[in-house]
């Protein structure tokens, strides 16, 4: 033997997944390594989607993460030029936590100012209707003759 104990299944498998595997046939090895590596029920896959007051949509997906925020931070850079910074959140408090720390970044960058929005994500089964371009091709230029 190389001296390592023998591993007991019944540690391993729940009683509920044990005694459904032995019904159905299926090895106990298939059944460990599915619940070792997050098997059981999955999450439903959605999209999240924010709409933002100046009428920006944000389309995050297809999750299963449980987000429930979208911020979004327009820096000012002077000059008319802005710089944009987003991200998602699990609460609201996470997502605010993004706005104590913007005056160190302010005083680091130079910003001349900038403005922080929070909005809450609202779910989907199917992502939303997108525009169609104008043009056909990829760059949007002429087409080639």
């Amino acid at each position: 033997m190389s001296g390592e104990p023998a591993r007991s299944y019944r540690r391993i498998i729940p009683a509920p997944y044990r005694y459904a595997a032995a019904m159905e046939g299926v090895k106990r090895d298939e059944v460990a390594a599915s619940l070792r590596y997050g098997g059981g029920m999955a999450r439903r896959n959605r999209y999240l989607i924010a709409t933002m007051p100046d009428g920006y949509v944000k389309t995050i997906g297809p999750t299963s993460q449980p987000f429930t925020h979208y911020w979004r931070i327009v820096a000012d850079l002077g000059g008319g030029r802005t710089e944009v910074f987003w991200g998602h959140a699990k609460s609201r408090k996470a997502a605010m936590a993004n706005d104590a720390a913007m005056a160190e970044a302010v005083r680091q960058r130079g910003w001349v100012g900038y403005r922080f929005e929070v909005v809450e994500l609202v779910e989907a089964d199917a992502p939303p209707e997108t525009i169609k371009k104008s043009s056909t091709g990829r760059g949007g230029g002429r087409p080639r003759a």
